[in-house]
């Protein structure tokens, strides 16, 4: 196993981000077809026979979901690299009314994920699950702390998903340096 210093990525092992910028780099289509998968927006024809040839096995989900709903579980992660979904939440000078309702939100996102990820396993990308995104903007007979725990859970879920497909975008597209290169970089940042 390569050394924390020899690691492309903090999460992701070196294979697995190997793994990805196979699969992804300079694949904008794919890229879109996943989006939509994750975000329940329905395949068409094209993306659908995009993501059955993409996502033959659950290597690639596995590597998705460590990067998407990162968990202190997760395996292969190098030291400075552990963290999980819930450290993003702010707590400070937060009522713990509010801080309880927005772990429960986090808690739907977490399900959320797991659930889209298990769709895309047995490729059911346009069947209607369990949670659905749109009805998490409801408000009809809903108290206004389901409300709150609905739309904060709603917006964690979009903007995560969006975010984490924008760095898979990046990491996929990393270009290898050689050892002059990264040489030749090191001495650039070190002088700014």
């Amino acid at each position: 196993m390569p050394t924390d210093e020899s690691r492309k990525n903090f999460r992701l092992t070196n294979d697995e981000v190997d793994l990805l910028k196979k699969t992804f780099n300079g694949n904008q289509p794919l890229l879109l077809a996943l989006e939509h998968a994750l975000l329940q927006i329905p395949l068409d024809t094209i993306e659908m026979s995009l993501m059955e040839i993409t996502f033959k096995g659950k290597e690639l989900i596995t590597i998705l979901k460590k990067h998407i709903l990162q968990e202190l579980s997760d395996k292969g992660v190098a030291f400075g690299g552990t963290r999980d979904y819930l450290m993003g939440l702010e707590i400070k000078d937060i009522y713990p009314d509010i801080l309880a309702l927005r772990v429960k939100a986090l808690k739907i996102f977490e399900k959320y994920i797991q659930q889209q990820l298990e769709a895309i396993t047995k490729r059911e990308w346009n069947l209607e699950q369990p949670i659905r995104l749109d009805f998490l903007a409801e408000i009809d007979d809903l108290t206004d702390q389901d409300i709150y725990i609905n739309m904060f859970a709603r917006n964690i879920i979009i903007y995560t998903i969006q975010q984490q497909l924008v760095s898979l975008m990046g990491i996929s597209g990393q270009k290898e340096l050689t050892k002059a290169e990264q040489e030749e970089q090191d001495k650039k940042d070190s002088l700014k």
